[in-house]
């Protein structure tokens, strides 16, 4: 097992554990430990803090360098910390008529549930965009809306650019 330099509380600024680091990047610590840090480029850490245990055994809290962490994942994350999938990219027009389906599966590469959840839920709501008299909607709005949609799913599109999602 890997030790690193014993570090004592408080920490150097700029130093961080991750427990201390999951909320900037609205993650729960153990998913940061055991889902995102053994990707590769993850920092590796400069330090641990003393065990926490009853008779000071066992490694104690990995200590990270806050800058690494924040480029790790700006690079990783789209959205403030939210990893999800992006929406596929479409030559059509904005004001292009699709259906819920034809947009869950075509562009944001879910299932109809996951749309069509919200316009259950939402029916009424200025957030969800409004079907015209075909029963359609309109691409541009429905594009403009999944990234905003309510709960863990959001998305942040970066600089603007919408990415196929990988498959």
């Amino acid at each position: 097992m890997t030790r690193y330099p014993r570090l004592e509380e408080p920490l150097p600024p700029g130093h961080v554990t991750l427990k201390d680091y999951a909320p900037v990047v609205g993650r729960a610590p153990g998913t940061i430990e055991t889902h995102w840090r053994p990707r590769p480029g993850f920092p590796e850490p400069v330090g641990e803090l003393p065990g926490r245990g009853r008779h000071g055994g066992g490694p104690g809290p990995r200590v990270y360098l806050r800058d690494q962490l924040d480029a790790f994942f700006a690079d990783n994350q789209p959205g403030g910390g939210r990893d999800h999938r992006p929406m596929r990219e479409t030559s059509l027009p904005d004001d292009t008529r699709v259906t819920l389906s034809w947009f869950a599966k075509n562009i944001a590469g879910v299932a109809n549930k996951t749309v069509t959840q919200y316009r259950d839920r939402d029916f009424g709501s200025p957030t969800f965009p409004r079907a015209g008299e075909d029963d359609r909607y309109r691409l541009g709005d429905l594009m403009a809306w999944w990234p905003t949609r309510p709960g863990r799913g959001n998305w942040t599109p970066r600089a603007g650019r919408r990415t196929a999602a990988p498959r």
